[in-house]
């Protein structure tokens, strides 16, 4: 309920992108790897540090494969918006595009220690922020 015929088609094409993908094959592998690797200080955490990494880019692929089924990127932006924010009602893409905007410009002002401090909060993320995945989506459209 709260999602139309088309957001919900964008949920469904980002998940069978996963799926068309073999993200989970790449996502076992990943993790059998780093399990397997020698516990030398530092390579375990590198490894889990690139897998995280990886994790992040195949969101923004398969936001793209939700693209290519609706051909609407308004439409995947929404989903992506009220899947984020766990609220149905309407949202205002362009409103959501415009912090998305006016994030990168405070993240570029800001100082290296908060950058740095942002990369380390989001390290462990296995998804980009929403803020993130619209405006990758926005510029990819």
């Amino acid at each position: 309920d709260g999602f139309s015929a088309a957001e919900t088609q964008a949920v469904l094409g980002h998940e069978l992108g996963h799926l068309v993908c073999e993200h989970s094959l790449w996502f076992s592998l990943g993790s059998i790897g780093s399990t397997l690797l020698p516990p030398l200080p530092g390579v375990g955490a590198a490894a889990e540090r690139l897998q995280q990494e990886w994790r992040r880019a195949a969101e923004f692929s398969c936001d793209r494969a939700a693209l290519l089924v609706t051909q609407d990127a308004a439409v995947v932006s929404e989903a992506l918006i009220k899947l984020a924010s766990g609220s149905t009602r309407p949202v205002d893409v362009e409103a959501y595009l415009q912090q998305a905007r006016e994030y990168d410009e405070a993240l570029e002002k800001s100082s290296r220690f908060v950058r740095t401090m942002q990369g380390r909060m989001l390290a462990d993320a296995t998804h980009p922020l929403p803020i993130r995945r619209v405006a990758e989506l926005d510029r990819f459209a």
